[in-house]
């Protein structure tokens, strides 16, 4: 079952255009990511432990299998894991959550919040399914990087097919989310370091004033 939905997320990767457009509940959108992720995640920790394996007998290997003996083989283990079935779903939702947010607001998204979580979940697919390379430490950066773009194009694909959108509308969205939430983070920001500042004032000031009468 889990080699049929791996090939199943490997065809949406490929053509996203065709196969984002059937909506899901919120339990079937997250069974269908875990299931086409768990191969991957199997791979990862075969990979691993054939590079310690091999780090004894050889120095490149060695070389390559030093962040992972680093963490020790549990964490070598929990890190992926917890980064694939953990974090990625997580922010998924989260991400959903405000772009839903946003696209109603402004009178761009008119169908109902599932269809917006059903598009986040695929955009984490290129993440999850090659998660497998996250055991070469050295490609670790292109990972990040070649699927992190690859999932924001699904996004905006998966957004257009789902809510019913142009692919500039999808980007709009993701574009005016991302400025919000960097525009809030950074208000919170300023207010907590007046509010610091402001109270260190205080208490710098109180503390003066006790030693000037003393």
């Amino acid at each position: 079952m889990t080699f049929k939905e791996l090939k199943q997320g490997m065809g949406l990767l490929l053509a996203p255009g065709n196969n984002t457009k059937r909506a899901q509940s919120i339990g079937d959108a997250y069974t269908q990511y875990y299931k086409v992720t768990l191969v991957p995640l199997v791979a990862y920790v075969i990979l691993s432990f054939i590079f310690v394996s091999a780090a004894g007998s050889s120095r490149i290997f060695a070389s390559i299998a030093a962040p992972l003996l680093s963490l020790g083989a549990f964490a070598m283990i929990a890190v992926p894991v917890v980064f694939v079935w953990i974090m990625l779903p997580i922010s998924a939702f989260i991400d959903a959550a405000i772009f839903h947010v946003v696209g109603v607001a402004l009178g761009t998204f008119r169908h109902k919040f599932e269809n917006t979580l059903t598009a986040l979940i695929y955009s984490r697919f290129p993440l999850g399914i090659f998660a497998f390379m996250l055991a070469v430490p050295f490609v670790t950066p292109l990972y990040f990087v070649l699927f992190g773009a690859w999932a924001v194009i699904i996004s905006i694909i998966a957004l257009a097919n789902l809510q019913k959108i142009s692919w500039v509308s999808a980007l709009g969205i993701i574009v005016i989310s991302v400025v919000v939430v960097m525009t809030l983070v950074a208000l919170i920001a300023f207010v907590f370091a007046v509010s610091l500042g402001s109270s260190i004032s205080m208490w710098m000031f109180s503390h003066s004033s006790t030693a000037w009468t003393w």
